[in-house]
């Protein structure tokens, strides 16, 4: 989708690892380790660049397109350059991807505690040791959402911490362990490069205990499906 962080994976192609600086002030460059992502013949903006590996983002303006070609171009410090064979890529409206641990599929999604009984678990990691509670507010962050805005001047720009107003974002659904869950709030946090803040109000039926999946989806098009773990309902 428009403006979702991509990872594009590779034979050994860069000659080594860098990042670009992440201080929420800089915009992302075009150019990193010798290495170029071309997306329909604009260079993308690079977050990092390994040999095996290149992350980036897509454009924002990408949103009136149902495909893209995309190719690398690596410049090597012999003065040899290179340039992979284009691929398509499909564009859709959204592609909501939420962030998780590594390891196997389902895998632990990385939330926080909005709102808990427990002042102590305020702005915490939801784990083994602090899990969720039925009816607790939770924070994710996701990637590929549908952002829709009237003022140009407001949207986002692909490469470029987020400064801007509010958003405004196609409804978004939520499910944990099957059942419907409020959104409580969507936003592209200031600073922010691709990555949303979205808050679930978990079900307070939620009686199981032990590990519940949660998923969202936006447009007809559902996210990857993570765990997090949850105490069990108290009467």
């Amino acid at each position: 989708a428009p403006g979702t962080l991509i990872s594009i994976n590779t034979a050994p192609l860069a000659e080594k690892t860098v990042s670009a600086p992440d201080d929420g002030s800089q915009p992302l460059p075009t150019t990193l380790g010798g290495v170029e992502v071309v997306f329909d013949g604009v260079a993308l903006p690079l977050l990092s660049v390994a040999p095996t590996e290149v992350r980036t983002q897509l454009p924002y303006a990408a949103g009136g397109i149902t495909s893209a070609n995309l190719y690398l171009r690596i410049e090597y410090s012999n003065g040899a350059v290179i340039a992979t064979t284009p691929v398509a890529v499909a564009i859709v409206s959204s592609s909501p991807g939420l962030f998780a641990f590594g390891g196997s599929e389902p895998r632990a999604g990385m939330l926080l505690h909005s709102t808990s009984p427990r002042s102590s678990d305020a702005d915490t990691s939801v784990n083994a040791d602090s899990p969720a509670s039925p009816g607790e507010t939770v924070t994710i962050w996701a990637t590929g959402l549908h952002v829709v805005s009237a003022a140009s001047d407001q949207m986002p720009r692909a490469g470029v911490p987020y400064s801007g107003a509010e958003l405004t974002f196609t409804p978004i659904r939520a499910f944990v362990s099957g059942q419907p869950a409020e959104v409580a709030s969507v936003m592209l946090p200031e600073t922010s490069i691709g990555i949303y803040q979205v808050r679930i109000t978990l079900p307070a039926s939620l009686s199981q205990s032990g590990t519940a999946q949660l998923a969202i989806s936006e447009d007809g098009f559902s996210s990857n499906t993570v765990t997090f773990p949850v105490r069990e309902s108290q009467p």
